[in-house]
């Protein structure tokens, strides 16, 4: 595989590549594919518990045009105090879309937010605990996606500096009409520890470490990926540094990594071949 998708690396996927255009669970293909497609499925779990959290926070932010054919909900009124003010305790929100091509997408998400530490304000530490579910639906294909996860927040604004954890259990399932061709549990854990440096944007940076493991309920097999110093500036939507590392047990079993940086853009293999990146997007255009 010498091009790796952008989803990647930015945390989004397309309703097409959730609805199956990877190959299903029972067709061979190589261990690399497969730990690109595993960082995939942790990269769309992860945004799912990040999303969910986020709406449930923020639920008044979380409202659809009526052009988008969305509808969504928050449920729940308590509050929590933090740092003199006040937040969202628990929040229930359900969402459901519809496209005018058919595809939908509908889910619904908990967030219970706890404070952890919050005793030299602003500095602050809070826990988001999230139980989340989601089905997305696209001609005869269906994806569910539902799990648990556990968001860590914690702010050192002596120190300009900031650290998120993202623990995750997830399952996803995809069926063509009456038939599973993905069943798949995601487990693990990402810190990405963010710092501002000096004043400006230009220094900043975020440095992404974690193991996950995806089992292939289907064929038996397993795929473990570490994420290793992985480090992104404000001027590239890739990781500048770090490296990825996978290993594959299974019928198809195999092993392999990634090295990043220091150029934006550029991404080796353990045998120094190159694999092309997708050009980051020109938002000045």
């Amino acid at each position: 595989m010498k091009n790796l998708p952008f989803a990647l690396l930015s945390l989004s996927l397309s309703l097409s590549a959730l609805a199956g255009c990877r190959p299903n669970e029972a067709q061979p293909v190589g261990a690399e594919e497969l730990a690109i497609g595993g960082l995939e499925d942790d990269a769309e779990a992860s945004q799912a518990s990040l999303d969910a959290s986020e709406l449930a926070i923020g639920g008044s932010a979380f409202a659809f045009g009526g052009d988008a054919g969305c509808t969504a909900t928050v449920t729940g009124a308590d509050e929590i105090a933090v740092c003199s003010r006040t937040v969202p305790g628990t929040r229930t929100v359900a969402w459901s879309c519809t496209a005018p091509n058919g595809s939908s997408v509908s889910g619904a998400a908990t967030v219970v937010t706890t404070v952890i530490d919050d005793s030299a304000c602003p500095s602050v530490a809070i826990r988001h605990d999230v139980s989340f579910s989601r089905l997305r639906a696209a001609g005869d294909i269906t994806a569910e996606l539902e799990g648990t996860s556990q968001v860590d927040l914690v702010l050192d604004s002596a120190n300009r500096t900031a650290q998120r954890t993202v623990a995750l259990d997830v399952t996803r399932r995809v069926h063509r009409n009456d038939d599973l061709i993905r069943d798949q549990r995601l487990t693990g854990e990402r810190v990405a520890d963010l710092a501002a440096n000096a004043i400006g944007p230009a220094d900043d940076t975020r440095t992404v470490n974690g193991n996950v493991t995806v089992e292939f309920l289907l064929t038996d097999a397993q795929l473990d990926i570490g994420a290793t110093d992985l480090l992104w500036r404000r001027e590239c939507c890739h990781p500048v540094g770090g490296r990825i590392d996978w290993l594959f047990s299974g019928e198809n079993e195999g092993s392999g990594s990634l090295r990043f940086g220091p150029t934006c853009g550029l991404a080796l293999r353990a045998d120094d071949s190159e694999v092309t990146l997708h050009p980051c997007p020109n938002f000045a255009n």
